[in-house]
């Protein structure tokens, strides 16, 4: 066919007739296509003709070597792709190199957004029974099947899915609740993410399988559908960020920051939910509590201004050095403490002796007893009974100062008084 003469050769798309069959010319790759045409008499199939001998235009080589976008070309020598044959295994090898490159890439955006799940499920509708190993039920609000991304409420899978690529993990059993998950239908990109709220383990006669209870992440991320028996590419993440939102999140750690946009705080979880801890689960970090930053106090502090002690001051360790050096006398143990003579000074009894009346009357009687004493000396006594008067008087006087000294109640002087004045 390539001796077949056309004038200035054969272009793209040239047709040429040759008795029973057509042929037509393929510039791109340089061959001609024939096919027999049908007559009244049947004609036997022509046999396939294989080659690899069909050359590739220069134009073409180049272009090969820039199929991998963002990545360099593993094709040193574009020189060396001759055929088409030659052409089909580089684009092999690139196509091979890309499609790890994209693995790669997974498992970079599996670091960043902590996953821990990741797989592929069949999308199936509820028959009766748990899902079948990598299936999937889906329900809306009310319980009933749903196709539709943004109605789904309740996720049922098969704990073991289809693995994503080697080394991920496919299984639900790491799935927290407050993890963000992520499906995906995988020819159209139609999807859904969301909020685990509820999650329950069951085993039916050894198939174990897994309730979901979702919502949708802010109540705005899903678009399209899953028809069923649909591939759907599923993620579970762990975030660990900042959780955007004004009502208080489902967190599976400690130490997600959570900021509430309608009154600009920023707060810190101290445990997950389903664990119960000491004290709140979360801590405003800049809330309208009394709370400082490491900055404004580092500031606070370097403004404070000391004045300089002086020299004469000791330690506290010097002071007790001191204190346990100073001779300290040892007190009498029979020492009457203040509190214990008010005591005994409290209980004497009050007193109970002549008043001043009683011995008023008491010098009456004396006086009056005295002056009939010197009346009777002055009319019969002489010098010498004056002078054995006065004795007796004396010895009267001494005998009363006794009696007062050794009386012991008003009763017992008064009677030792009468009885020295008869």
């Amino acid at each position: 066919m390539a001796e077949i003469p056309f004038p200035g050769g054969a272009a793209d798309q040239d047709v040429f007739f040759h008795e029973d069959k057509v042929c037509v010319y393929h510039a791109a790759t340089n061959t001609w296509e024939c096919r027999a045409m049908a007559g009244e008499t049947p004609q036997p199939d022509l046999p396939a003709i294989y080659t690899t001998d069909v050359y590739v235009p220069e134009g073409l080589r180049e272009s090969i070597r820039t199929t991998r976008v963002g990545v360099p070309s593993q094709i040193e020598d574009v020189q060396a792709i001759q055929t088409q044959y030659d052409a089909n295994q580089a684009l092999l090898k690139e196509g091979i190199l890309s499609s790890k490159n994209l693995a790669r890439n997974s498992d970079l955006i599996n670091f960043t957004q902590n996953t821990t799940v990741q797989g592929y499920w069949v999308h199936t509708m509820d028959e009766g029974g748990p899902p079948d190993e990598a299936e999937l039920y889906a329900y809306d609000e009310n319980g009933f099947n749903t196709t539709q991304f943004e109605d789904m409420r309740l996720i049922k899978f098969n704990d073991n899915g289809v693995a994503a690529n080697p080394g991920s993990e496919n299984a639900l059993q790491s799935a927290k609740v407050g993890d963000y998950l992520v499906m995906q239908e995988i020819n159209d990109n139609h999807f859904g993410m969301y909020v685990i709220e509820t999650l329950t383990t069951y085993n039916t006669e050894g198939v174990i399988y897994r309730e979901l209870g979702v919502k949708l992440y802010r109540n705005a991320r899903a678009y399209g559908d899953c028809q069923y028996l649909s591939h759907c590419s599923v993620r579970v993440t762990r975030p660990s960020s900042v959780v955007v939102q004004d009502d208080q999140p489902l967190v599976s750690s400690r130490g997600i920051l959570w900021y509430r946009e309608s009154d600009d705080v920023l707060s810190i979880s101290n445990y997950a939910d389903g664990f119960t801890g000491q004290g709140p689960q979360w801590t405003e970090i800049n809330g309208s509590g009394n709370y400082v930053t490491s900055q404004y106090l580092e500031q606070r502090l370097a403004a404070i201004q000391t004045n300089q002690l002086p020299s004469n001051l000791i330690t506290d360790s010097e002071l007790e050095v001191r204190l346990a050096q100073i001779d300290i006398p040892t007190i009498p143990s029979n020492l009457a403490t203040t509190t214990y003579v008010e005591s005994r000074i409290s209980s004497i009894p009050p007193h109970t002796g002549p008043t001043q009346q009683d011995f008023t009357a008491l010098t009456q009687t004396l006086t009056a007893a005295l002056n009939q004493v010197a009346a009777n000396v002055e009319s019969k006594a002489t010098q010498q009974d004056v002078s054995l008067a006065a004795t007796a008087v004396d010895a009267k006087f001494d005998m009363l100062r006794s009696a007062i000294a050794e009386a012991t109640s008003f009763a017992t002087l008064k009677a030792r008084l009468l009885a020295v004045l008869q």
